[in-house]
């Protein structure tokens, strides 16, 4: 199978990798140094990763326990950042959230504030994404959710300078949480305790199975007296520095493409599951339980990104059944052609619009057909001009999208109203890549 290799102009997804698994446990292609604790989940401590990419060598005493990697160079593509193109600077006093494409510089004058980021679907793009340029916080008490989708942010700092006795009165940890799957992409990550009482820092720490990844572009720094707890799945471009106090615990995995330097934060290795079998991927949710999924007409859409949560991971999952007997068919490689999932997820978003949005009259019904036209366009220069695949996928994705009795008769109402007009697509082969909702042009030239 072709690896795809390709930018979608927010984020990058490695289609063809999408069968890989993060980085095992600790992993550096230059050297780990310090007193790496790896801890299996049976509490004991010694390296479970295979292939002899790494070395523990472990003994009772903490102190005694030094890990090195052996030339891991697997890398990453390099990451394709998009800066935020806003420059006010925001003072935050209380809890808020920040629901644009857009985001300036935020400084939290504050303590025990919340922040909750909820990055928006954008056209163009096949996840959510928000560009931050900065969150600054000198209290050492903050909490940033982050909700499904990708956020680039230039620049994290956090730490305790304005911390003001008595301590023990004010909160003492900086927490990132993420009840959907997210991932930040930050250029820079610094957390530094300065005070004498310990800063503790949660980066997703109650929200397992919902793991974060973190790819740091620049540095990934955290010094602190206090506890790190978190799951997560961190990969640095650059040099990764951990200090903090030997009770720490992060499950899931930690790579660094130059020195990763870690003092005394154990890691449990945790392999990465569903959406984090990917390591550069498109972001998927959890598949929802099929009875609250299918209790509502509109269902659960946990990452906001229009696309029913069960519905995105078929697409994404789909082969057609011609490929159990002759794999090397043409369009057997569907899962991985970013083209297919990309007039997919356009389909699936207008089928969930109709759902959400028809209200029984005709004017709705042909204001909506007009959204439909416009993916049956742009299905239609992949399928008609350039040939790319024989699957149809309309009746495909309405058939993921249309799998309850309440969804179908719903649709037979908003069809019905349908009924005597009359519609037509473009009836040019040049205009139908102008109804696609992202970058034909980019999705063609990097398909490899």
């Amino acid at each position: 199978m072709k690896k795809l290799l390709i930018t979608i102009t927010s984020t990058i997804l490695l289609f063809g990798a999408c069968d890989s698994i993060f980085p095992d446990a600790l992993s550096s292609p230059e050297k780990i140094k310090g007193y790496a604790l790896l801890k299996n989940s049976d509490d004991t401590l010694s390296s479970p990763v295979i292939e002899g990419k790494f070395i523990c060598n472990t003994s009772n005493k903490y102190s005694n326990t030094l890990c090195k990697s052996e030339n891991y160079d697997n890398k990453l593509p390099v990451v394709n950042f998009k800066l935020s193109n806003i420059n006010n600077t925001l003072y935050i006093d209380k809890d808020i959230e920040f629901n644009s494409s857009n985001v300036g510089e935020i400084i939290i004058t504050k303590p025990n504030v919340t922040i909750t980021f909820k990055a928006p679907y954008t056209d163009n793009s096949l996840t959510n994404i928000q560009k931050i340029k900065s969150i600054t916080d000198n209290t050492g008490s903050v909490t940033l959710i982050f909700k499904g989708g990708d956020y680039y942010i230039e620049s994290i700092n956090i730490n305790d300078e304005n911390r003001k006795p008595p301590f023990k009165t004010s909160k003492t940890s900086f927490t990132i949480q993420t009840p959907n799957n997210s991932r930040l992409f930050v250029k820079s990550f610094e957390i530094k305790n300065y005070k004498p009482i310990p800063l503790n820092i949660s980066l997703n720490e109650n929200n397992n199975p919902n793991a974060l990844l973190i790819y740091s572009i620049d540095n990934f720094n955290i010094i602190t007296k206090g506890k790190v707890k978190g799951n997560l799945y961190l990969y640095g471009y650059e040099n990764i520095y951990l200090k903090a106090n030997p009770e720490s615990l992060i499950k899931g995995a930690i790579h660094s493409d130059k020195e990763l330097s870690d003092y005394r934060v154990r890691v449990e290795y945790v392999k990465p599951e569903g959406m984090y079998k990917l390591i550069v991927c498109n972001t998927l949710p959890p598949m929802p339980d099929s009875k609250k999924n299918n209790k509502t007409l509109l269902g659960i859409d946990s990452n906001n990104n229009g696309i029913r949560d069960d519905v995105e991971i078929k697409i994404l999952n789909f082969k057609p059944s011609i490929c159990r007997f002759r794999p090397d068919a043409k369009g057997c490689n569907l899962s991985h052609n970013p083209a297919f999932i990309a007039v997919a997820f356009q389909y699936a978003r207008t089928y969930q619009k109709i759902l959400n949005e028809f209200d029984g009259t005709k004017e709705s019904a042909y204001r909506l057909e007009k959204v439909s036209t416009r993916a049956v366009d742009c299905d239609s220069y992949f399928t008609i001009v350039k040939k790319y695949w024989y699957t149809d996928a309309l009746s495909l994705v309405k058939s993921f999208v249309l799998n309850t009795n309440i969804r179908k008769n719903f649709y037979d109402e908003y069809d019905k109203q349908l009924s005597g007009g009359v519609f037509s697509n473009s009836q040019s082969d040049k205009k139908y890549p102008l109804k696609c909702e992202f970058n034909v042009t980019q999705i063609e030239g990097e398909i490899k």
